[in-house]
């Protein structure tokens, strides 16, 4: 569990998922599939599973990033207030965050991962705005 999605108060299934996996007899499809997926890591330099779902890999890759930036961040862009950026920053962190949340919960209904979803594209638009201000 990493330290930003703990303070969202997203939980971690893995040892659900750990436990029954290692109760699941291996079959030698799931062996060469775990080792055809390794090899294509090691070539691609990530995993593909990271494709099927471009959207939330980026959401969960931005997240820990933009909120060590708004907290750690000294700088700002040229043409606004420090409070103004922080503000900014907050924003963008707090859509994607309920994004994960919602998305990672299995209790959300659609409603609420519709407008989840929404919210994510407007903070991702408002990454593409301030892309090159994204630094410290």
């Amino acid at each position: 569990m990493r330290y930003y999605e703990k303070k969202l108060g997203i939980k971690s299934n893995f040892k659900i998922k750990y436990t029954l996996y290692c109760f699941r007899p291996m079959r030698i499809k799931d062996l060469f599939y775990a080792i055809k997926r390794k090899i294509k890591s090691v070539k691609y330099g990530f995993d593909i599973s990271d494709t099927w779902s471009l959207d939330y890999s980026l959401a969960e890759w931005l997240y820990p990033r933009l909120m060590y930036l708004k907290d750690n961040t000294i700088s700002y862009p040229c043409d606004m207030e420090y409070k103004e950026w922080l503000e900014i920053l907050d924003i963008i962190a707090t859509k994607i965050g309920k994004y994960l949340f919602t998305i990672k919960n299995i209790e959300a209904s659609l409603e609420d991962e519709k407008k989840a979803y929404s919210e994510y594209k407007e903070a991702m638009g408002m990454v593409h705005k301030y892309l090159h201000d994204l630094w410290d």
